[in-house]
């Protein structure tokens, strides 16, 4: 098992949350609303994620590496730049399923 510092786990923590909202309410994506659900400062948030775009981004990243079956197809959908990468049909894959 790997021991994260604290600032790790945080971070972390504001990305697993971050998903989890935008999964059930993608219109309250941003670094307040995480900051709270998570039992952090805003200031927190903003050590990590310089802005709310940064945080968004960051999160796009993280469910597109966990491969996650709803923020994804929002992301394909969005055109955002965190599914650049993805061929046509890992494209077609997820709205597929959806």
């Amino acid at each position: 098992m790997i021991n994260l510092s604290k600032g790790a786990r945080t971070k972390q923590s504001i990305l697993e949350v971050g998903l989890q909202v935008w999964r059930e309410r993608p219109d309250k994506v941003n670094a307040k609303y995480i900051a709270s659900m998570v039992g952090v400062t805003h200031g927190t948030v903003a050590y990590h994620y310089s802005n709310s775009d940064g945080l968004r981004d960051a999160i796009a990243a993280h469910a597109v590496a966990i491969q996650d079956a709803v923020v994804v197809p929002m992301l394909i959908t969005t055109s955002h730049p965190a599914v650049a990468h993805l061929t046509v049909d890992e494209r077609q894959g997820y709205l597929s399923s959806v």
